[in-house]
C-alpha cells in the first residue's frame, strides 16, 4: 500500500502537536523532561525532511522509468512496421547515374573488380535494372498499378534484366565466334542501332520472346509505363522499333 508525501507529513506534525501539548502541560521546573522533549521534536523534524528527500528522488526516478517506457513502445511500434514491410527483393544500393544520351558508355566496357587477394562477395541484384522500393511502389499511381503487386513488379524486372544479359552477352562477341542463330541475331541488333542508341544498352519486343516468357501483352506494356515512370526505362522509337533503353548505372 503506497503512502503519499502529505499522509507522511501529517502522521508527523500529529507527533510533533502531541509533544508540544505534553510540554505545555508538563512541570515547568521539569527541566529534564522538556529537554528531552525538545530532542524528541528535533528528530522527529529532521526525519521528515529526510523522507520529504526520498521521496522526491523516488518521484524523479519514476518520471525516468515512465519515459523509458515510452520510448521502448515508440521503438517496438516501428520495429514491426519495419518487420512487416521488408520487401521481399532489396535493391541495388547504387545510385541511379544520369540520363544514358549524357553517358556514352558501352555495357562491357565496365570497370573489372580490383583482385585484392580476398574473396570477393557477389552481389544479389540486376545487372542492368533496379529494383523498386518500398517507398517508389507506394509512389506510383493508383490507376496506373491497378492490381499489381510490389512482388509481381520486381519479378518482372528481374526477368527483363536477364533479357538484357543474355542479349548484351550475345553483343559483347565477335561475330565469327558465334553460332548461326546469334550470328543473325547479331547482325539484327546492328541494324537497330542508331544515333541516339549509342552507348545505351536497349531491348526490343522480339528480345523479350527470345530471351524470356514474358509476352508483351497489356499487362507488360502496362509495367513498361511503371518503369518510365520510375525512371528504370525510357523509350527510342524510330526505324520501326520501339528501344526500351535503360539508364547507364556506371
Amino acid at each position: 500500500m503506497e503512502i503519499s508525501l502529505a499522509e507522511i507529513a501529517e502522521g508527523y506534525s500529529q507527533n510533533i502537536n502531541m509533544l508540544k501539548m505534553a510540554k505545555a502541560l508538563s512541570d515547568s521546573g521539569n527541566t529534564e523532561a522538556l529537554a528531552q522533549s525538545a530532542k524528541t521534536v528535533d528528530e522527529l523534524k529532521m526525519e521528515l525532511s529526510n523522507t520529504s528527500k526520498s521521496v522526491r528522488r523516488e518521484a524523479l526516478e519514476l518520471k525516468k522509468l515512465e519515459d523509458l517506457k515510452l520510448e521502448n513502445a515508440v521503438f517496438l511500434e516501428r520495429l514491426h512496421y519495419v518487420m512487416e514491410n521488408v520487401p521481399s527483393k532489396l535493391p541495388q544500393q547504387n545510385q541511379k547515374a544520369a540520363p544514358a544520351q549524357q553517358i556514352r558508355q558501352e555495357p562491357d566496357q565496365r570497370p573489372e573488380p580490383v583482385k585484392t587477394g580476398i574473396s570477393q562477395v557477389q552481389m544479389i541484384g540486376c545487372q542492368y535494372l533496379d529494383f523498386l522500393t518500398v517507398d517508389e511502389f507506394k509512389s506510383i499511381p493508383k490507376y496506373m498499378k491497378g492490381r499489381l503487386t510490389y512482388d509481381k513488379v520486381n519479378s518482372v524486372i528481374e526477368k527483363l534484366d536477364k533479357v538484357y544479359v543474355e542479349k548484351y552477352k550475345i553483343r559483347r562477341h565477335k561475330k565469327s565466334s558465334l553460332n548461326d542463330l546469334n550470328k543473325k541475331r547479331f547482325e539484327g541488333y546492328r541494324l537497330q542501332e542508331t544515333e541516339d542508341t549509342k552507348g545505351v544498352p536497349f531491348i526490343v519486343e522480339q528480345d523479350i520472346t527470345d530471351f524470356s516468357s514474358l509476352k508483351m501483352d497489356s499487362a507488360l506494356r502496362n509495367i513498361f509505363t511503371i518503369l518510365r515512370h520510375c525512371g528504370l526505362v525510357f523509350e527510342i522509337r524510330g526505324g520501326g522499333y520501339t528501344r526500351f533503353g535503360c539508364y547507364t548505372r556506371y
